[in-house]
């Protein structure tokens, strides 16, 4: 397994939680990727506040 940290959102209205989780190793034909450094697009900002289409 490989660790991993995340922005995840449980729903409109809530802030984003950094949380680290497990993922597994690369399969064959797979590449794992070290991420340095990543940002939240606007698009990300809509989703938390319930701007998107289609979200609750």
């Amino acid at each position: 397994m490989v660790s991993t940290r995340a922005a995840l959102l449980f729903g409109p209205g809530q802030d984003f939680k950094i949380e680290t989780l497990e993922i597994d190793e690369p399969r064959t034909g797979e590449v794992l990727i070290d991420v340095r450094a990543c940002g939240l697009c606007h698009s990300d900002e809509h989703a938390r506040t319930g701007g998107v289409p289609g979200s609750p």
